[in-house]
């Protein structure tokens, strides 16, 4: 009987447990991130529309970087890896409500994020139930690929409209690649989860698909914002 595969870290018998504590931290972040977004969409609406609402979501944003780089040095040091995770899940709770104060479209909010979630998910189980097709094959690295050529892609087109005006079908394009790449990048993030981290490092792991998630969202905000327009 095989226990462990070649490239996994992990006991095969371990890995079922692992997903479910990783899911688990990745699904607990989204909640929290989510109910400060509502907070601020509704008790703090008024607020987060002055200027002292950019300044909370700066704070936000920075405190959140700050927190990732910080993250590394506890990872494996419980209670204070989990209470830096989900500190992050608060400060960018503050840089989505902010954005979504603006938009000030339930409506299209909710269909980002329910976009978000269905692709996230799908992408997820596929790449899990087919593990280890996707871990000895090529397909893995086609996704990092993938990935990596359309942020490319899009933070050139970005960069582009630092000179040029942004018009409604570059940001639909922009929107787009990133879309395609940060769902290739979910696609091999979670294809690492039985190859690049051991049982100790769910925080990290957990970390690395939220992260994902984000972009993810903001990319469909974005994109179906555009539409909307």
């Amino acid at each position: 009987m095989k226990l462990v595969d070649e490239e996994s870290l992990l006991p095969s018998y371990i890995l079922p447990d692992f997903y479910r504590k990783v899911y688990g931290l990745v699904a607990a972040q989204v909640a929290v991130t989510s109910g400060v977004v509502l907070i601020c969409m509704y008790p703090l609406n008024q607020a987060m529309r002055s200027p002292q609402g950019q300044t909370i979501s700066l704070i936000g944003g920075l405190a959140a970087l700050f927190t990732v780089c910080q993250i590394t040095c506890f990872k494996q040091r419980f209670p204070w890896n989990a209470v830096l995770l989900f500190s992050i899940s608060i400060g960018e709770g503050f840089v989505l409500g902010h954005v979504c104060v603006i938009i000030n479209d339930g409506i299209l909010i909710l269909t980002s994020f329910l976009a978000c979630a269905s692709t996230f998910t799908c992408l997820s189980a596929i790449t899990l139930c087919t593990s280890n097709n996707i871990q000895h094959s090529p397909f893995r690295q086609l996704s990092a690929t993938v990935a990596l050529s359309s942020l490319m892609a899009s933070g050139f087109l970005m960069v582009s409209n630092c000179f040029f005006p942004m018009s409604s079908p570059m940001s639909y394009l922009i929107s787009t690649l990133g879309i395609v790449g940060f769902s290739s990048l979910v696609v091999y993030d979670t294809s690492l989860l039985s190859m690049q981290y051991n049982v100790d490092e769910s925080i990290e792991a957990a970390l690395q698909l939220y992260l994902d998630i984000l972009n993810l969202f903001m990319c469909f905000l974005q994109c179906l914002n555009g539409s909307s327009e």
